[in-house]
């Protein structure tokens, strides 16, 4: 402790990673941190992950040190989107702010480590839904990004999401990039804390003018839209009994592997999680609608997930199998609310994907009654 000062950030992150698989020392560590004055500048995953340790004692030190930020999350959100009538963020500026705080665990233009969602994709999403996803990450999170916790049977914990789960062991993706494959020999329990990798509490970390020199940056990977023969992107069409259509040729096609094929009107070779497709709607109501995908799946590839957002709200699930490629039928996969007038609902899958997400020809939206 009296060295930390003089640590670099790497020296301190490495630390901090032997200190934290030790409930026991962490604790006495905290502690001694505590009675010496020594500030530790522990960012928001780390004061998250100190939070959730099943220590007692560990947990009690946490609530004594850190005090949650006053108010709940929305109160926070409102707090920052009020600031967006005060001025302008400077993408350059926005560059150090997500190396020093977002490039743990999410990577843009060689920048930072690929651990959470891509960030690209959502660069063109409104203020307020990015707002709400750094500030309020628990709001709507995907099972693949939830924070999970290893304990071996010697004492040591482990964090992170799960990447790969076999009847051998897991393996943990931690922020930076480390990975920490457990034998289930060794595992004494495993748990999630059922929030997001990415934790509450970055406020403390970003002031409000770095918040959006911050977004500023982000708008700066605009993605490109992909363009096919068949394939004209427009307001989705709206059907005299109020249900929605989403057709693949109406959509905005983005992404590595993601085409659009003439022979079914479909969206397919759907091969990475960073293939997604973009509809824009107009609703005169809005209100609660439910989805049905028209879709085929081969049995031989079937059960990845996907997600479908409008704005922050969110529906998924997995895709299962129709039979072939050309075998076409329609399932519902649940509820999704949509804002009254224009917005814009985005599908793509949940993590990586294993051969081919799906073929997909439409999506319908009925209003529930």
């Amino acid at each position: 402790l009296p060295l930390w000062s003089g640590f670099s950030p790497r020296v301190r992150s490495r630390l901090l990673d032997e200190v934290m698989r030790r409930p026991e020392l962490a604790a006495d560590f905290l502690q001694a941190a505590n009675e010496t004055s020594t500030d530790l500048q522990l960012d928001a995953r780390r004061r998250q992950q100190i939070r959730f340790s099943s220590d007692e004692r560990l947990q009690a030190m946490a609530n004594e040190l850190f005090s949650q930020a006053s108010g709940s999350r929305e109160s926070v959100v409102s707090s920052y989107r009020d600031l967006a009538e005060q001025g302008s963020g400077d993408a350059a500026r926005g560059r150090l702010v997500f190396q020093r705080t977002c490039g743990s665990c999410h990577r843009l233009a060689e920048i930072g480590h690929a651990v959470g969602p891509d960030l690209a994709a959502l660069s063109n999403k409104s203020t307020g839904f990015l707002l709400g996803a750094i500030l309020d990450p628990n709001r709507a999170v995907e099972s693949n990004y939830l924070d999970y916790y290893v304990e071996t049977v010697d004492g040591r914990q482990f964090s992170g999401v799960l990447r790969a789960e076999t009847a051998s062991g897991v393996t943990l993706l931690a922020p930076e990039g480390k990975e920490h494959v457990v034998l289930r020999n060794d595992i004494e329990l495993m748990r999630t804390t059922g929030k997001s990798l990415m934790p509450e509490g970055l406020e403390k970390d970003i002031d409000g003018q770095q918040m959006w020199d911050l977004l500023a940056y982000l708008r700066t990977f605009q993605p490109q839209r992909k363009q096919f023969d068949g394939n004209v992107p427009q307001v989705a069409p709206v059907r005299d009994d109020g249900s929605i259509r989403l057709l693949a040729m109406h959509a905005e096609i983005y992404g590595p592997s993601l085409v659009f094929e003439d022979k079914h009107q479909n969206l397919g070779f759907w091969a990475s999680e960073n293939d997604y497709a973009a509809w824009t709607v107009e609703s005169d109501t809005g209100g609660d609608f439910l989805v049905s995908l028209h879709y085929a799946c081969d049995a031989g590839t079937s059960g990845n997930n996907f997600v479908l957002t409008c704005e922050d709200e969110v529906v998924g699930g997995q895709i299962n199998a129709t039979g072939t490629w050309d075998d076409y039928a329609s399932r519902r996969v649940g509820k999704l609310r949509i804002p009254k007038g224009r917005s814009r609902i985005v599908m793509r899958p949940s993590g990586p994907v294993a051969s081919y997400l799906v073929d997909l020809h439409q999506i319908t939206l009925y209003p529930a009654r």
